[in-house]
């Protein structure tokens, strides 16, 4: 007979979403109640790593899949802004950084 799962996992690789999977145990990550406790936690990998990285452990299969949709939607936003900002851009000889990766080095 299955058990219902405690919580489930969303897995962000690389800015996307790569899975998401019911826990039947106890997880070492805490497990976020709220959307709002998400959106911090997104935020704060963000601002920290510059990507959203990360495993996130939510109650229940609905959030889960709002944590995948919220996630996106981010990525999906800043893609957008870097479009924005080449599309405004001259590109001189010098070339042109993205200004949402200016922590980021550049590339020799």
């Amino acid at each position: 007979m299955p058990t219902n799962p405690i919580c489930y996992r969303v897995v962000v690789r690389s800015n996307l979403v790569v899975s998401i999977d019911p826990l039947n145990e106890t997880s070492a990550s805490a497990v976020a109640e709220t959307p709002l406790e998400v959106s911090s936690l997104l935020a704060r990998n963000h601002q920290t790593h510059g990507c959203l990285d990360g495993i996130y452990c939510v109650p229940d299969a609905e959030m889960a899949r709002q944590v995948a949709a919220l996630s996106l939607d981010f990525m999906a936003k800043l893609v957008e802004k870097s479009i924005a900002s080449l599309n405004a851009a001259s590109v001189h000889p010098e070339g042109w950084q993205n200004p949402l990766t200016a922590h980021v080095q550049r590339l020799a």
